[in-house]
């Protein structure tokens, strides 16, 4: 049980810490072209992707 959870927490950083890197990308996105290029390429297969970058 203690793994279990150990483990779901670690996931849950690791969720954290790509939604951090997804919002510093959306948010270099806005004053750099290069950046929403290669964040449109990152969201267009994975739907799910914009809802994480609230988009």
């Amino acid at each position: 049980m203690a793994q279990e959870i150990s483990e779901k927490e670690g996931i849950y950083s690791q969720y954290d810490e790509l939604v951090n890197t997804l919002r510093e990308i959306n948010a270099k996105a806005r004053h750099n072209k290069k950046f929403s290029f290669a964040k449109e390429l990152f969201l267009q297969d994975v739907p799910e992707r914009r809802a994480w970058l609230g988009n």
